[in-house]
């Protein structure tokens, strides 16, 4: 969020950048202004996003630490920690970080939806979905929770769900392919091919004569 004590600063004009994804601009802005206070808890984090858009992943974190390190209860610093560790595919530090956050924010749609995708990748499908429609009821327009319960409502095999969630996600973002395709392969595994053809026909991966 802009700081409201530094409107016009270096710092806003860095994060307003970053939002409209001029990142090259963003960082002479984050440059300059930790040169004028290092210890900004708010510009590290900033850097520390800037790195994940490049793909830096190490020396992401090592900008999330330190603006944590300033401020052990920044919340943003603390998802987006545990955001670098899961692009890293190390779950147990991902689950630590969003356990620190949990226990700081129990609402925040960010933390519900990033556990309920951990618990998703263990298979722990219920437990997932709870999390994700809590989170949708926080954040009702977040097309990837959206997807997330979907696709969970998918591998349960539940029609009934998918098909609810699906309608109003492609709705929404007509061109997410995984969720396309997840979903007709449900359609077929139930031996729903009319629909799933009629709905499908020329976006699946998957060819018409076998």
């Amino acid at each position: 969020l802009l700081d409201p004590t530094d409107i016009g600063g270096n710092k806003n004009k860095a994060f307003i950048l970053y939002q409209e994804k001029s990142f090259k601009k963003s960082r002479e802005y984050i440059e300059i202004s930790l040169k004028k206070s290092p210890n900004d808890y708010f510009v590290l984090n900033l850097s520390g996003l800037i790195y994940i858009e490049d793909n830096k992943i190490l020396e992401a974190i090592s900008f999330f630490k330190k603006s944590l390190k300033i401020n052990p209860s920044y919340l943003d610093g603390l998802i987006n920690l545990a955001v670098c560790y899961f692009k890293l595919e190390n779950m147990k530090k991902t689950f630590f970080y969003l356990k620190q956050a949990y226990k700081l924010n129990k609402n925040d749609a960010r933390i519900l939806s990033n556990i309920g995708n951990l618990l998703s990748l263990k298979g722990k499908n219920n437990f997932a979905i709870n999390l994700y429609r809590k989170a949708l009821k926080i954040d009702p327009n977040n097309t990837e929770i959206l997807s997330n319960l979907t696709l969970s409502y998918i591998r349960k095999k539940d029609l009934l769900n998918s098909n609810k969630f699906f309608n109003k996600l492609i709705k929404v973002n007509p061109n997410d392919n995984e969720l396309i395709y997840a979903y007709s392969n449900l359609l077929l595994n139930l031996n729903d091919f009319i629909k799933a053809w009629k709905n499908f026909d020329n976006r699946l991966l998957i060819k018409k004569n076998i």
